[in-house]
Protein backbone atom coordinates (compact mmCIF):
# COMPACT_ATOMS: atom_id res chain seq x y z
CA UNK A 1 0.00 0.00 0.00
CA UNK A 2 0.98 3.66 -0.82
CA UNK A 3 1.51 5.94 1.58
CA UNK A 4 0.20 9.03 -1.01
CA UNK A 5 -2.89 6.12 -1.78
CA UNK A 6 -3.74 6.38 2.51
CA UNK A 7 -3.39 9.97 2.49
CA UNK A 8 -5.97 10.52 -0.34
CA UNK A 9 -8.28 7.65 0.85
CA UNK A 10 -8.40 9.55 3.74
CA UNK A 11 -9.59 13.13 2.43
CA UNK A 12 -12.05 11.76 -0.16
CA UNK A 13 -13.76 9.35 2.40
CA UNK A 14 -15.02 12.56 3.91
CA UNK A 15 -15.61 15.02 1.17
CA UNK A 16 -19.31 13.89 1.00
CA UNK A 17 -21.18 17.25 1.08
CA UNK A 18 -21.57 20.55 -1.53
CA UNK A 19 -20.86 24.45 -1.09
CA UNK A 20 -23.21 28.10 -1.78
CA UNK A 21 -22.99 30.89 -2.22
CA UNK A 22 -23.03 33.13 0.53
CA UNK A 23 -25.33 36.62 1.41
CA UNK A 24 -25.74 39.37 3.87
CA UNK A 25 -23.80 39.63 7.08
CA UNK A 26 -23.86 39.08 10.70
CA UNK A 27 -26.54 40.00 12.96
CA UNK A 28 -25.10 41.64 16.50
CA UNK A 29 -27.73 39.71 18.75
CA UNK A 30 -25.74 37.19 20.03
CA UNK A 31 -21.99 36.65 20.47
CA UNK A 32 -21.80 33.23 21.39
CA UNK A 33 -24.02 30.08 21.79
CA UNK A 34 -25.78 28.76 24.74
CA UNK A 35 -25.23 25.03 25.68
CA UNK A 36 -27.39 23.88 28.29
CA UNK A 37 -25.91 20.22 29.82
CA UNK A 38 -28.43 18.14 31.70
CA UNK A 39 -27.98 14.32 32.85
CA UNK A 40 -29.78 12.68 29.65
CA UNK A 41 -29.18 15.69 26.89
CA UNK A 42 -26.81 18.23 25.65
CA UNK A 43 -28.68 21.32 23.97
CA UNK A 44 -26.95 23.57 21.45
CA UNK A 45 -28.24 27.26 21.03
CA UNK A 46 -27.11 28.99 18.10
CA UNK A 47 -26.84 32.96 18.18
CA UNK A 48 -29.44 34.85 16.62
CA UNK A 49 -28.86 35.37 13.01
CA UNK A 50 -31.11 38.09 11.24
CA UNK A 51 -32.03 37.54 7.48
CA UNK A 52 -33.13 40.81 5.54
CA UNK A 53 -36.64 40.41 3.69
CA UNK A 54 -36.24 38.71 0.67
CA UNK A 55 -32.70 37.59 1.16
CA UNK A 56 -31.19 33.91 2.07
CA UNK A 57 -27.88 33.83 3.82
CA UNK A 58 -25.10 30.61 4.35
CA UNK A 59 -23.63 31.57 8.18
CA UNK A 60 -21.53 28.55 9.88
CA UNK A 61 -21.03 28.54 13.58
CA UNK A 62 -17.80 26.37 15.46
CA UNK A 63 -17.38 25.87 18.80
CA UNK A 64 -15.23 23.69 20.90
CA UNK A 65 -16.37 21.17 23.30
CA UNK A 66 -15.01 22.03 26.84
CA UNK A 67 -15.73 18.19 28.52
CA UNK A 68 -16.16 14.78 26.49
CA UNK A 69 -19.48 13.77 25.39
CA UNK A 70 -21.00 10.82 23.75
CA UNK A 71 -24.32 10.78 21.98
CA UNK A 72 -26.47 8.17 20.90
CA UNK A 73 -29.81 10.49 18.88
CA UNK A 74 -30.21 13.92 17.40
CA UNK A 75 -33.35 15.75 17.28
CA UNK A 76 -34.64 19.28 15.54
CA UNK A 77 -36.99 20.97 15.93
CA UNK A 78 -38.25 23.22 12.84
CA UNK A 79 -37.73 27.27 12.81
CA UNK A 80 -38.83 29.10 10.52
CA UNK A 81 -36.95 30.15 7.55
CA UNK A 82 -34.64 27.50 7.99
CA UNK A 83 -33.87 25.87 4.58
CA UNK A 84 -31.36 23.35 5.83
CA UNK A 85 -28.91 22.87 8.77
CA UNK A 86 -25.71 20.18 8.38
CA UNK A 87 -23.90 19.19 11.68
CA UNK A 88 -20.28 18.28 11.68
CA UNK A 89 -17.45 17.59 13.56
CA UNK A 90 -13.78 19.11 12.20
CA UNK A 91 -10.91 16.96 11.58
CA UNK A 92 -8.51 20.09 11.96
CA UNK A 93 -8.87 23.26 14.05
CA UNK A 94 -10.75 26.21 13.07
CA UNK A 95 -12.00 29.49 14.28
CA UNK A 96 -14.29 29.54 16.93
CA UNK A 97 -17.55 31.46 17.08
CA UNK A 98 -20.08 32.48 13.59
CA UNK A 99 -18.90 33.74 10.43
CA UNK A 100 -20.36 33.37 6.72
CA UNK A 101 -19.57 30.28 5.00
CA UNK A 102 -19.99 29.44 1.52
CA UNK A 103 -19.42 26.08 2.05
CA UNK A 104 -21.95 23.19 2.71
CA UNK A 105 -19.25 20.44 3.53
CA UNK A 106 -15.38 20.75 4.13
CA UNK A 107 -13.46 17.91 3.36
CA UNK A 108 -12.22 18.17 7.11
CA UNK A 109 -15.38 18.06 8.40
CA UNK A 110 -17.24 14.75 9.24
CA UNK A 111 -21.07 14.92 9.44
CA UNK A 112 -23.42 14.24 11.97
CA UNK A 113 -26.61 15.04 11.50
CA UNK A 114 -28.70 16.58 8.46
CA UNK A 115 -32.12 18.66 8.58
CA UNK A 116 -34.10 20.12 6.26
CA UNK A 117 -36.91 22.62 6.14
CA UNK A 118 -38.90 20.56 8.90
CA UNK A 119 -38.14 18.55 12.04
CA UNK A 120 -35.70 15.77 11.97
CA UNK A 121 -34.64 12.98 14.30
CA UNK A 122 -31.48 10.76 13.96
CA UNK A 123 -31.70 7.46 16.47
CA UNK A 124 -28.39 5.36 16.74
CA UNK A 125 -28.82 1.65 17.25
CA UNK A 126 -29.12 0.29 20.61
CA UNK A 127 -25.61 0.30 22.98
CA UNK A 128 -24.01 2.72 19.36
CA UNK A 129 -22.28 6.38 20.10
CA UNK A 130 -20.61 8.77 19.08
CA UNK A 131 -18.12 9.66 21.22
CA UNK A 132 -16.73 13.46 20.91
CA UNK A 133 -13.84 14.45 23.34
CA UNK A 134 -13.10 17.39 25.26
CA UNK A 135 -11.38 19.65 22.73
CA UNK A 136 -13.66 18.37 19.36
CA UNK A 137 -14.85 21.36 17.35
CA UNK A 138 -18.08 20.89 16.10
CA UNK A 139 -19.74 23.12 12.97
CA UNK A 140 -23.12 23.98 12.32
CA UNK A 141 -23.91 25.16 8.65
CA UNK A 142 -27.05 26.77 8.03
CA UNK A 143 -29.35 27.83 4.71
CA UNK A 144 -31.53 30.35 5.94
CA UNK A 145 -33.90 32.15 2.97
CA UNK A 146 -36.61 34.58 4.23
CA UNK A 147 -39.58 35.48 1.37
CA UNK A 148 -41.37 37.50 3.68
CA UNK A 149 -41.32 41.61 3.31
CA UNK A 150 -39.72 42.20 6.80
CA UNK A 151 -36.23 41.48 8.33
CA UNK A 152 -36.37 38.20 10.43
CA UNK A 153 -34.39 36.86 13.78
CA UNK A 154 -33.73 33.18 13.64
CA UNK A 155 -32.60 31.28 16.35
CA UNK A 156 -31.95 26.92 15.99
CA UNK A 157 -31.30 24.12 18.92
CA UNK A 158 -29.89 21.07 18.19
CA UNK A 159 -30.68 18.61 20.92
CA UNK A 160 -28.25 15.22 21.17
CA UNK A 161 -28.88 12.57 24.25
CA UNK A 162 -26.17 11.83 26.18
CA UNK A 163 -25.69 8.06 26.05
CA UNK A 164 -25.76 6.06 29.32
CA UNK A 165 -23.83 2.91 27.82
CA UNK A 166 -20.20 2.40 29.69
CA UNK A 167 -18.49 0.95 27.01
CA UNK A 168 -20.74 1.87 23.93
CA UNK A 169 -19.97 0.21 19.99
CA UNK A 170 -18.45 3.33 18.04
CA UNK A 171 -20.02 4.92 14.92
CA UNK A 172 -18.00 5.38 12.29
CA UNK A 173 -18.36 7.44 8.68
CA UNK A 174 -17.76 4.36 5.84
CA UNK A 175 -18.55 6.61 2.17
CA UNK A 176 -18.89 5.12 -1.44
CA UNK A 177 -17.94 7.62 -4.43
CA UNK A 178 -15.85 8.70 -6.97
CA UNK A 179 -14.04 12.23 -7.34
CA UNK A 180 -13.38 10.72 -11.05
CA UNK A 181 -15.94 13.39 -12.69
CA UNK A 182 -15.96 14.72 -16.48
CA UNK A 183 -19.66 16.29 -17.58
CA UNK A 184 -19.85 16.82 -21.31
CA UNK A 185 -21.80 20.30 -21.68
CA UNK A 186 -25.66 20.45 -22.40
CA UNK A 187 -26.21 16.58 -22.43
CA UNK A 188 -26.74 13.80 -19.70
CA UNK A 189 -24.11 11.40 -18.55
CA UNK A 190 -23.66 8.86 -15.44
CA UNK A 191 -20.28 7.61 -14.10
CA UNK A 192 -19.90 4.50 -12.20
CA UNK A 193 -17.05 3.38 -9.54
CA UNK A 194 -16.41 -0.29 -8.57
CA UNK A 195 -14.47 -1.35 -5.24
CA UNK A 196 -14.57 -4.05 -3.25
CA UNK A 197 -14.86 -3.31 0.68
CA UNK A 198 -12.30 -4.35 2.82
CA UNK A 199 -14.24 -4.58 6.15
CA UNK A 200 -17.99 -5.69 6.93
CA UNK A 201 -20.25 -2.70 6.82
CA UNK A 202 -23.07 -2.42 9.44
CA UNK A 203 -24.84 0.67 8.11
CA UNK A 204 -28.03 1.73 9.89
CA UNK A 205 -28.43 5.31 7.67
CA UNK A 206 -27.28 6.74 4.56
CA UNK A 207 -26.93 10.34 2.97
CA UNK A 208 -26.79 10.41 -1.19
CA UNK A 209 -25.23 13.76 -2.15
CA UNK A 210 -24.18 14.98 -5.23
CA UNK A 211 -24.95 18.92 -6.27
CA UNK A 212 -27.21 20.66 -8.83
CA UNK A 213 -26.63 19.05 -12.06
CA UNK A 214 -27.29 15.45 -10.05
CA UNK A 215 -30.70 13.11 -11.20
CA UNK A 216 -30.12 9.89 -9.90
CA UNK A 217 -27.70 7.59 -7.35
CA UNK A 218 -27.69 4.08 -6.96
CA UNK A 219 -25.47 1.76 -5.33
CA UNK A 220 -25.13 -1.95 -6.07
CA UNK A 221 -23.39 -5.13 -4.95
CA UNK A 222 -22.12 -8.05 -6.65
CA UNK A 223 -23.66 -11.71 -5.86
CA UNK A 224 -21.19 -14.89 -6.34
CA UNK A 225 -21.81 -15.00 -9.40
CA UNK A 226 -20.61 -11.61 -9.91
CA UNK A 227 -24.20 -10.13 -10.89
CA UNK A 228 -24.75 -6.52 -9.39
CA UNK A 229 -28.00 -6.11 -6.96
CA UNK A 230 -29.17 -3.01 -6.06
CA UNK A 231 -29.66 -1.91 -2.42
CA UNK A 232 -30.11 1.54 -2.83
CA UNK A 233 -31.45 4.19 -5.20
CA UNK A 234 -32.11 7.92 -5.02
CA UNK A 235 -34.27 8.67 -7.77
CA UNK A 236 -34.85 11.41 -8.27
CA UNK A 237 -32.19 13.11 -6.62
CA UNK A 238 -32.98 16.50 -5.68
CA UNK A 239 -30.25 19.00 -4.27
CA UNK A 240 -32.28 21.30 -2.22
CA UNK A 241 -34.13 17.76 -0.52
CA UNK A 242 -30.92 16.04 0.65
CA UNK A 243 -31.79 14.32 3.92
CA UNK A 244 -30.29 10.87 6.16
CA UNK A 245 -32.20 8.08 4.71
CA UNK A 246 -32.74 5.46 8.08
CA UNK A 247 -32.00 2.55 5.74
CA UNK A 248 -30.22 -0.49 7.06
CA UNK A 249 -27.48 -2.00 5.11
CA UNK A 250 -24.86 -4.79 5.75
CA UNK A 251 -22.36 -5.76 3.27
CA UNK A 252 -19.86 -8.29 4.03
CA UNK A 253 -15.89 -7.86 3.69
CA UNK A 254 -14.67 -8.05 0.23
CA UNK A 255 -18.20 -8.24 -1.48
CA UNK A 256 -17.70 -6.10 -4.77
CA UNK A 257 -19.88 -2.62 -5.12
CA UNK A 258 -20.87 -0.08 -7.59
CA UNK A 259 -22.27 3.18 -6.79
CA UNK A 260 -23.40 5.28 -10.25
CA UNK A 261 -24.45 9.10 -10.53
CA UNK A 262 -26.53 10.48 -13.02
CA UNK A 263 -26.27 13.92 -14.03
CA UNK A 264 -27.86 16.40 -16.75
CA UNK A 265 -25.81 18.75 -17.74
CA UNK A 266 -27.67 21.51 -18.46
CA UNK A 267 -24.62 24.68 -18.87
CA UNK A 268 -22.49 25.01 -21.73
CA UNK A 269 -19.21 23.98 -20.27
CA UNK A 270 -18.20 21.23 -19.00
CA UNK A 271 -18.39 20.47 -15.42
CA UNK A 272 -15.26 18.51 -13.27
CA UNK A 273 -15.65 17.63 -9.44
CA UNK A 274 -15.49 20.19 -6.85
CA UNK A 275 -16.46 21.46 -3.47
CA UNK A 276 -18.19 24.90 -5.24
CA UNK A 277 -21.51 24.63 -6.59
CA UNK A 278 -20.50 24.96 -10.13
CA UNK A 279 -18.72 21.51 -9.69
CA UNK A 280 -20.16 18.28 -8.78
CA UNK A 281 -19.71 15.41 -6.46
CA UNK A 282 -20.68 11.65 -6.36
CA UNK A 283 -20.68 10.47 -2.92
CA UNK A 284 -23.07 8.14 -0.63
CA UNK A 285 -22.31 8.44 3.21
CA UNK A 286 -22.96 5.82 5.09
CA UNK A 287 -23.23 5.71 9.13
CA UNK A 288 -21.78 2.56 10.76
CA UNK A 289 -21.21 0.66 13.62
CA UNK A 290 -17.98 -1.01 15.14
CA UNK A 291 -15.96 1.39 13.08
CA UNK A 292 -14.45 4.79 14.57
CA UNK A 293 -13.16 7.56 12.10
CA UNK A 294 -13.67 7.96 8.37
CA UNK A 295 -12.93 5.22 5.37
CA UNK A 296 -14.70 3.95 2.36
CA UNK A 297 -14.52 3.27 -1.01
CA UNK A 298 -13.60 6.15 -2.62
CA UNK A 299 -11.61 6.53 -6.21
CA UNK A 300 -9.40 9.66 -6.12
CA UNK A 301 -9.25 12.02 -9.41
CA UNK A 302 -6.42 11.02 -11.61
CA UNK A 303 -6.14 7.27 -13.01
CA UNK A 304 -2.38 7.82 -11.71
CA UNK A 305 -2.73 9.60 -8.16
CA UNK A 306 -1.79 6.80 -6.25
CA UNK A 307 1.76 6.50 -7.99
CA UNK A 308 4.05 8.55 -5.76
CA UNK A 309 5.50 8.44 -2.44
CA UNK A 310 6.64 5.76 -0.51
CA UNK A 311 5.50 2.06 -0.53
CA UNK A 312 4.22 1.00 3.28
CA UNK A 313 5.76 -2.16 2.58
CA UNK A 314 9.52 -0.79 1.85
CA UNK A 315 8.93 1.40 5.00
CA UNK A 316 9.67 0.08 8.55
CA UNK A 317 7.88 1.93 10.99
CA UNK A 318 8.33 1.69 14.66
CA UNK A 319 5.10 2.10 16.89
CA UNK A 320 5.32 5.46 19.46
CA UNK A 321 3.66 6.13 22.68
CA UNK A 322 0.72 7.31 21.04
CA UNK A 323 0.54 4.19 18.94
CA UNK A 324 1.15 6.32 15.78
CA UNK A 325 3.33 3.48 13.43
CA UNK A 326 2.07 0.17 15.08
CA UNK A 327 1.43 -2.35 12.82
CA UNK A 328 -2.18 -3.52 11.86
CA UNK A 329 -4.51 -4.60 9.49
CA UNK A 330 -7.66 -4.03 7.67
CA UNK A 331 -11.05 -4.35 9.91
CA UNK A 332 -8.76 -5.74 12.29
CA UNK A 333 -9.34 -2.79 15.16
CA UNK A 334 -5.51 -3.01 16.34
CA UNK A 335 -5.05 0.70 16.52
CA UNK A 336 -5.43 2.71 19.61
CA UNK A 337 -8.44 5.11 19.99
CA UNK A 338 -8.56 8.15 18.21
CA UNK A 339 -5.91 6.59 15.20
CA UNK A 340 -7.38 4.98 12.31
CA UNK A 341 -5.32 2.12 10.37
CA UNK A 342 -3.91 2.63 6.51
CA UNK A 343 -5.07 -0.12 5.40
CA UNK A 344 -8.32 0.65 5.85
CA UNK A 345 -8.26 3.50 3.85
CA UNK A 346 -6.94 2.44 0.84
CA UNK A 347 -7.95 -0.23 -1.59
CA UNK A 348 -4.69 -2.38 -2.18
CA UNK A 349 -3.50 -5.17 -0.37
CA UNK A 350 -1.76 -6.20 2.86
CA UNK A 351 -0.64 -5.00 6.04
CA UNK A 352 -0.74 -1.21 7.33
CA UNK A 353 0.25 0.73 10.08
CA UNK A 354 -1.74 3.33 12.48
CA UNK A 355 -1.94 7.16 11.82
CA UNK A 356 -3.68 9.84 13.25
CA UNK A 357 -6.40 11.74 11.19
CA UNK A 358 -6.25 15.54 11.99
CA UNK A 359 -2.42 17.70 13.45
CA UNK A 360 -1.43 21.18 13.05
CA UNK A 361 2.29 20.29 14.41
CA UNK A 362 4.63 17.25 14.77
CA UNK A 363 4.21 17.47 18.42
CA UNK A 364 0.84 16.20 18.22
CA UNK A 365 2.11 12.75 16.96
CA UNK A 366 4.71 11.91 18.96
CA UNK A 367 8.34 10.71 18.49
CA UNK A 368 9.46 8.86 15.24
CA UNK A 369 5.92 10.79 13.16
CA UNK A 370 5.37 13.78 11.73
CA UNK A 371 2.39 16.04 10.72
CA UNK A 372 2.24 16.25 7.00
CA UNK A 373 -0.44 17.37 4.11
CA UNK A 374 0.01 15.01 1.09
CA UNK A 375 -1.08 16.98 -2.07
CA UNK A 376 -3.87 14.30 -2.44
CA UNK A 377 -5.59 14.76 0.60
CA UNK A 378 -7.35 18.40 -0.05
CA UNK A 379 -5.46 20.07 2.91
CA UNK A 380 -6.13 17.43 5.66
CA UNK A 381 -3.03 17.00 8.00
CA UNK A 382 -1.90 13.36 8.95
CA UNK A 383 0.32 11.87 11.59
CA UNK A 384 2.08 9.62 9.69
CA UNK A 385 5.72 7.61 10.82
CA UNK A 386 8.59 9.93 9.84
CA UNK A 387 10.10 6.35 8.13
CA UNK A 388 6.46 6.01 5.93
CA UNK A 389 5.85 9.57 5.10
CA UNK A 390 6.24 10.48 1.75
CA UNK A 391 8.66 13.03 0.07
CA UNK A 392 6.26 15.32 -1.55
CA UNK A 393 4.17 15.55 1.82
CA UNK A 394 5.03 18.67 3.37
CA UNK A 395 5.70 18.50 6.97
CA UNK A 396 5.54 20.36 10.26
Amino acid sequence: MRVSECSRAVATAVCVLVTFVTFGGCSSGGTASKSTTGTTSYSVQLPTVTVAAGQERYVCYTRTLDADLAVDRFDYAAKSYVHHIFFSRTLQPEPDGVSECDVLFRTTWIPLFVAGNGSAHLAYPQGAATLLPKGTQIVVQLHLLNASSGPQDVNVDIEMRRSTEKNPVAVGLYAFGTQRISLAPNAASSISYECTTRQDIQSFTMLAHMHRLGTKMTLEVADGSGAYHEVFRRDPYDFNNQFLDPAPLQIAKGTKTRITCTYDNTTNAAVTYGESTNNEMCFLATFVTGQQGPTGCIEGPNAGDAGTGTDASACTPTANAMGVGAGCTAGGNECPSGLQCSADLSSSSGPGFCLKIGCTTASECGAGATCCAPPQGGGIKVCLPTACAPASCPAN
